[in-house]
C-alpha cells in the first residue's frame, strides 16, 4: 500500500514544501540539519519510513521554493540602471505590441562587462518582433519600473514584474539575431512554431488573431481590437 500512495504522497510533500517557503522562508542550515536527522531516524525506524521521508520531501521542497525566492529577489542588473551597453538576450516568451513599444520577456546573458543570467523586461521600437528563442544583440538602457504612487487607478509595475522575477527593464533600439537557444527551452520554441504555422487554416485577420492568443498567448490585432473597442459608447450592447 505505501509504495502504492508514495509518488502521491511525495508530490503533495514536495508541493506542501514549497507552499511553507511562500509563507516562511528557511533559515540557512536549518533544512540540510533536519534533512539529515529525519534520514537517520529512517535508518534506526524502518516502520515510519514512509512519514519521515515526507518530512525529507517537505524540507527539501522548502529549501527548494526559498532558493528560487531568493533568486527572484536578487538583481545585478539593478545596479546598472541608467547604464547603457551592449547586451545579449534571450527571448523567452510572445512578444506583446502596445502603441508605443514591443514589450518581450526575455533573459539577458551579458550586459557590457557583465555575465548574467536574469530576467528582463526588454522594450523595443514599434515595428518587427523578435522571435520567440532567438538571442538578440542589441545595445540597451537599463531602466527601473514605475512604482506606485498610491493612486486608486495607479498601476504598480514594479511590484507586478518583481512577482515575476524582473525587477530591471531594458529598452533597446536596432537588434539582430545571433542564434537560438537550445534544450528544453528551444524544443518548446520549436514546438510553439509548429503550431503557429499549423493554426487556424484558412481563417484570416481578427478570427486568427484570436485563436492564435488562445492558443499561443499572442496580442498581434489586440491593439487594433482595442482601439475599436474603446471607440464604443461605454453603454453600448452591440
Amino acid at each position: 500500500m505505501i509504495e502504492r500512495t508514495w509518488p502521491t504522497l511525495a508530490i503533495v510533500a514536495g508541493c506542501a514544501g514549497m507552499a511553507l517557503a511562500n509563507a516562511v522562508r528557511a533559515p540557512d542550515g536549518v533544512v540540510a540539519l533536519l534533512a539529515g536527522a529525519a534520514l537517520g531516524t529512517v535508518l534506526v525506524r524502518p516502520a515510519a519510513r514512509a512519514v519521515l521521508l515526507a518530512v525529507v520531501v517537505v524540507l527539501v521542497g522548502w529549501w527548494w521554493g526559498t532558493a528560487r525566492l531568493d533568486a527572484f529577489e536578487r538583481s545585478l542588473l539593478a545596479a546598472e540602471v541608467e547604464t547603457s551597453a551592449g547586451a545579449e538576450v534571450i527571448v523567452t516568451g510572445p512578444a506583446r505590441h502596445t502603441e508605443f513599444a514591443i514589450r518581450v520577456p526575455a533573459e539577458v546573458r551579458r550586459f557590457g562587462s557583465l555575465a548574467v543570467r536574469e530576467r528582463v523586461l526588454l522594450e523595443l521600437p514599434v515595428g518587427r518582433s523578435p522571435p520567440q528563442g532567438a538571442i538578440l544583440s542589441l545595445r540597451a538602457t537599463a531602466v527601473a519600473p514605475r512604482g506606485s504612487k498610491g493612486g486608486a487607478n495607479d498601476f504598480d509595475e514594479r511590484g507586478w514584474l518583481a512577482r515575476r522575477g524582473v525587477h530591471v527593464i531594458l529598452r533597446g533600439g536596432d537588434w539582430k539575431v545571433v542564434g537560438r537557444r537550445g534544450g528544453v527551452g528551444g524544443f518548446s520554441d520549436r514546438l510553439r512554431e509548429h503550431l503557429s504555422q499549423a493554426i487556424g487554416a484558412g481563417l484570416t485577420g481578427e478570427r486568427r488573431a484570436v485563436l492564435a492568443g488562445i492558443v499561443l498567448g499572442r496580442t498581434k490585432g489586440s491593439r487594433r481590437s482595442s482601439a475599436i473597442a474603446s471607440r464604443r459608447p461605454a453603454c453600448s450592447t452591440s
